[in-house]
């Protein structure tokens, strides 16, 4: 019986040892595992932030885009302007351009200030110039 004893005895030493090295490498991994989730955390609060950089150039870049835009659209009209004043009283260039790009009879009189004859005649010239 002190044999049985002896072996059960040496049995739950052995099953204990064996139980203690295996919760002891559960532990090595969960303290790795630890280690690497923390480093990912690192990672995605880093790549939150550059993130968020982008997000604000991007909103900045497009608030300067618009502004480009604007002043582009500004200068064009201030242009055309000019061009209006140094044509004086005959506004025919700027008729013709209008023409060039589908304006009709009744919109180059109302903008040129052209009579319905000038307009009809700018328009038959600018047909006969498409046909050709």
């Amino acid at each position: 019986m002190d044999s049985i004893l002896i072996i059960a005895g040496v049995g739950i030493v052995v099953a204990l040892s064996v139980s203690a090295a295996a919760l002891a490498l559960a532990l090595v991994q969960v303290r790795r595992q630890r280690a690497v989730l923390s480093q990912r955390d690192q990672e995605l609060a880093g790549l939150k932030e550059e993130m968020r950089a982008l997000c604000a150039g991007a909103v900045g870049l497009d608030q300067r885009m618009a502004a480009v835009e604007q002043r582009g659209r500004q200068l064009k009209e201030r242009q055309e302007q000019i061009e209006l004043r140094e044509q004086g009283d005959r506004p025919y260039p700027q008729a013709i351009r209008m023409v060039q790009n589908g304006a009709g009879v009744d919109e180059l009189v109302s903008v040129c200030g052209l009579s319905r004859n000038e307009a009809d005649l700018i328009v038959m010239m600018h047909r006969v110039d498409a046909a050709s």
